[in-house]
Protein backbone atom coordinates (compact mmCIF):
# COMPACT_ATOMS: atom_id res chain seq x y z
CA UNK A 1 0.00 0.00 0.00
CA UNK A 2 1.24 3.82 -0.89
CA UNK A 3 2.10 5.86 1.91
CA UNK A 4 0.49 9.15 1.96
CA UNK A 5 3.34 11.02 1.08
CA UNK A 6 3.56 8.93 -1.77
CA UNK A 7 -0.11 10.22 -3.16
CA UNK A 8 0.01 13.82 -2.29
CA UNK A 9 3.66 14.39 -3.66
CA UNK A 10 3.77 16.87 -5.90
CA UNK A 11 4.62 16.57 -9.79
CA UNK A 12 4.55 18.12 -12.94
CA UNK A 13 6.25 17.15 -16.90
CA UNK A 14 6.48 19.67 -19.79
CA UNK A 15 7.82 18.50 -23.08
CA UNK A 16 8.40 21.48 -25.38
CA UNK A 17 7.58 21.40 -29.49
CA UNK A 18 9.91 19.84 -32.06
CA UNK A 19 13.07 22.03 -32.35
CA UNK A 20 15.03 21.93 -35.84
CA UNK A 21 18.69 20.79 -35.44
CA UNK A 22 19.13 19.93 -39.47
CA UNK A 23 22.96 20.64 -40.18
CA UNK A 24 26.06 18.65 -41.38
CA UNK A 25 27.44 19.00 -38.32
CA UNK A 26 28.53 15.46 -36.72
CA UNK A 27 27.62 17.10 -32.43
CA UNK A 28 25.73 18.79 -30.19
CA UNK A 29 26.55 20.14 -26.77
CA UNK A 30 23.70 21.12 -24.32
CA UNK A 31 24.35 23.81 -21.76
CA UNK A 32 22.26 25.73 -19.58
CA UNK A 33 22.51 27.08 -15.89
CA UNK A 34 20.36 29.88 -15.67
CA UNK A 35 17.03 28.23 -14.47
CA UNK A 36 15.57 29.05 -11.53
CA UNK A 37 13.51 26.59 -9.53
CA UNK A 38 11.88 27.05 -6.01
CA UNK A 39 14.06 25.49 -3.29
CA UNK A 40 11.72 22.66 -2.36
CA UNK A 41 11.73 21.90 -6.23
CA UNK A 42 13.96 18.71 -7.73
CA UNK A 43 14.14 19.56 -11.59
CA UNK A 44 15.08 16.52 -14.41
CA UNK A 45 15.96 17.13 -17.92
CA UNK A 46 15.36 14.57 -20.85
CA UNK A 47 15.94 15.06 -24.92
CA UNK A 48 14.71 13.09 -27.63
CA UNK A 49 15.84 12.53 -30.64
CA UNK A 50 14.37 12.30 -34.00
CA UNK A 51 16.69 11.45 -37.38
CA UNK A 52 13.87 11.28 -39.93
CA UNK A 53 12.00 14.73 -39.04
CA UNK A 54 9.93 13.84 -36.59
CA UNK A 55 8.27 10.63 -38.31
CA UNK A 56 9.98 8.33 -34.92
CA UNK A 57 11.41 9.43 -31.85
CA UNK A 58 14.44 7.58 -29.92
CA UNK A 59 13.92 7.29 -26.13
CA UNK A 60 14.35 9.79 -23.36
CA UNK A 61 17.76 10.53 -22.45
CA UNK A 62 19.20 12.23 -19.04
CA UNK A 63 20.83 15.82 -19.54
CA UNK A 64 22.66 16.78 -17.07
CA UNK A 65 22.63 20.74 -17.54
CA UNK A 66 25.32 21.88 -15.04
CA UNK A 67 27.83 20.56 -17.40
CA UNK A 68 28.52 20.84 -20.74
CA UNK A 69 26.48 17.52 -22.18
CA UNK A 70 28.04 16.09 -25.52
CA UNK A 71 25.92 14.14 -27.74
CA UNK A 72 27.42 12.36 -30.75
CA UNK A 73 25.58 11.46 -33.93
CA UNK A 74 27.09 9.21 -36.42
CA UNK A 75 26.20 10.68 -39.32
CA UNK A 76 25.83 13.90 -40.64
CA UNK A 77 22.60 15.09 -38.99
CA UNK A 78 20.73 16.55 -41.97
CA UNK A 79 17.28 15.73 -40.59
CA UNK A 80 17.33 15.91 -37.06
CA UNK A 81 15.14 17.24 -34.67
CA UNK A 82 14.90 17.12 -30.75
CA UNK A 83 12.28 17.82 -28.29
CA UNK A 84 13.17 18.28 -24.29
CA UNK A 85 11.32 17.52 -21.35
CA UNK A 86 11.36 18.99 -17.94
CA UNK A 87 10.14 16.91 -14.81
CA UNK A 88 9.61 18.80 -11.24
CA UNK A 89 9.18 17.42 -8.40
CA UNK A 90 8.31 18.65 -4.88
CA UNK A 91 7.99 17.41 -1.34
CA UNK A 92 4.51 17.00 0.41
CA UNK A 93 3.08 20.14 2.12
CA UNK A 94 5.46 22.25 0.34
CA UNK A 95 4.98 24.82 -2.74
CA UNK A 96 4.00 23.46 -6.20
CA UNK A 97 7.26 22.76 -7.67
CA UNK A 98 7.91 25.27 -10.84
CA UNK A 99 10.77 26.75 -12.52
CA UNK A 100 11.64 30.16 -14.05
CA UNK A 101 13.98 31.53 -16.76
CA UNK A 102 15.10 28.30 -18.34
CA UNK A 103 17.57 28.68 -20.77
CA UNK A 104 18.89 25.91 -23.38
CA UNK A 105 22.10 26.76 -25.04
CA UNK A 106 23.00 24.35 -28.35
CA UNK A 107 26.00 24.41 -30.10
CA UNK A 108 27.11 22.20 -32.94
CA UNK A 109 30.27 20.76 -33.47
CA UNK A 110 32.57 18.70 -36.66
CA UNK A 111 34.84 16.14 -35.41
CA UNK A 112 37.92 16.35 -36.49
CA UNK A 113 40.68 13.64 -35.35
CA UNK A 114 44.56 13.91 -35.25
CA UNK A 115 45.44 10.54 -35.24
CA UNK A 116 49.31 10.84 -35.52
CA UNK A 117 51.47 11.07 -32.17
CA UNK A 118 52.09 15.36 -31.72
CA UNK A 119 50.08 18.64 -32.36
CA UNK A 120 49.84 19.46 -36.24
CA UNK A 121 48.77 22.85 -37.76
CA UNK A 122 46.32 22.42 -40.60
CA UNK A 123 45.89 24.57 -43.67
CA UNK A 124 42.37 25.78 -43.87
CA UNK A 125 39.96 27.33 -46.47
CA UNK A 126 37.18 29.59 -45.74
CA UNK A 127 34.63 31.38 -48.41
CA UNK A 128 32.92 34.17 -46.69
CA UNK A 129 28.94 33.87 -47.42
CA UNK A 130 26.11 36.13 -47.47
CA UNK A 131 27.60 39.36 -47.08
CA UNK A 132 30.18 41.38 -46.00
CA UNK A 133 31.00 40.61 -41.94
CA UNK A 134 33.62 38.81 -39.75
CA UNK A 135 34.13 34.88 -38.88
CA UNK A 136 35.08 32.58 -36.29
CA UNK A 137 36.49 29.77 -36.48
CA UNK A 138 37.24 27.52 -32.95
CA UNK A 139 38.77 24.28 -32.35
CA UNK A 140 36.94 23.46 -28.67
CA UNK A 141 39.42 21.59 -27.55
CA UNK A 142 42.52 23.30 -27.42
CA UNK A 143 40.16 26.48 -26.63
CA UNK A 144 41.78 28.84 -29.29
CA UNK A 145 39.72 30.66 -31.12
CA UNK A 146 40.74 32.26 -34.91
CA UNK A 147 38.38 34.99 -35.89
CA UNK A 148 39.05 37.02 -39.47
CA UNK A 149 36.95 40.76 -39.21
CA UNK A 150 35.39 42.91 -42.42
CA UNK A 151 35.55 39.91 -45.14
CA UNK A 152 33.94 40.42 -48.04
CA UNK A 153 31.11 39.01 -49.85
CA UNK A 154 32.60 35.59 -51.53
CA UNK A 155 35.54 36.33 -50.82
CA UNK A 156 38.36 33.13 -50.13
CA UNK A 157 41.13 32.83 -47.58
CA UNK A 158 43.44 30.54 -47.43
CA UNK A 159 44.95 29.65 -43.92
CA UNK A 160 48.45 28.40 -43.53
CA UNK A 161 48.62 27.62 -39.70
CA UNK A 162 51.75 25.84 -40.00
CA UNK A 163 53.68 28.53 -41.52
CA UNK A 164 51.43 31.84 -40.07
CA UNK A 165 50.25 32.80 -43.40
CA UNK A 166 47.40 34.59 -44.52
CA UNK A 167 46.15 34.59 -48.53
CA UNK A 168 42.78 36.70 -49.50
CA UNK A 169 41.59 35.77 -53.11
CA UNK A 170 41.20 39.69 -53.86
CA UNK A 171 43.85 41.70 -55.75
CA UNK A 172 46.21 43.96 -53.60
CA UNK A 173 44.57 43.05 -50.14
CA UNK A 174 46.47 41.86 -47.53
CA UNK A 175 44.02 40.49 -44.29
CA UNK A 176 47.13 40.50 -41.42
CA UNK A 177 45.30 43.54 -39.85
CA UNK A 178 41.99 41.46 -40.39
CA UNK A 179 42.99 38.68 -38.17
CA UNK A 180 43.70 38.24 -33.68
CA UNK A 181 46.69 36.05 -34.73
CA UNK A 182 45.59 33.06 -33.36
CA UNK A 183 46.37 29.92 -35.98
CA UNK A 184 44.70 26.71 -35.18
CA UNK A 185 45.98 23.56 -33.51
CA UNK A 186 44.69 20.03 -33.70
CA UNK A 187 45.63 18.39 -30.74
CA UNK A 188 46.04 14.67 -30.69
CA UNK A 189 42.89 12.33 -31.12
CA UNK A 190 39.49 14.38 -30.86
CA UNK A 191 39.16 17.73 -31.74
CA UNK A 192 35.92 19.61 -31.65
CA UNK A 193 35.47 22.55 -34.20
CA UNK A 194 32.44 25.13 -34.35
CA UNK A 195 32.34 28.47 -35.60
CA UNK A 196 29.74 31.18 -36.61
CA UNK A 197 29.56 34.23 -39.18
CA UNK A 198 27.97 32.77 -42.51
CA UNK A 199 30.95 31.09 -44.38
CA UNK A 200 32.57 27.57 -45.67
CA UNK A 201 35.90 25.83 -44.62
CA UNK A 202 37.50 22.99 -45.41
CA UNK A 203 40.29 21.67 -43.06
CA UNK A 204 43.37 19.90 -44.79
CA UNK A 205 45.83 18.39 -42.73
CA UNK A 206 49.84 16.02 -42.47
CA UNK A 207 49.39 13.72 -39.36
CA UNK A 208 52.93 13.36 -37.71
CA UNK A 209 54.54 10.55 -36.35
CA UNK A 210 57.10 9.76 -33.86
CA UNK A 211 60.01 7.17 -34.93
CA UNK A 212 60.01 3.86 -32.86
Amino acid sequence: MKKWSEILKSYGTFISDEIDLSSNYNYYVFFSNDYVSNSETKVEFYLSFSDDQGTTWGDWKSLDLSVQDLFAFSDNISNLKMKYMIKLYSKPNTPSPSINNFSLKITPYYSISNLGDVICKPQIWVKKLNGDGDIYLKNSTTNQELILKNLKKDEEIFIDCDNEDLITSLPLTYRFDNHNDVFLELDIGENLITGYGDFSFDIKTQFKYLQR
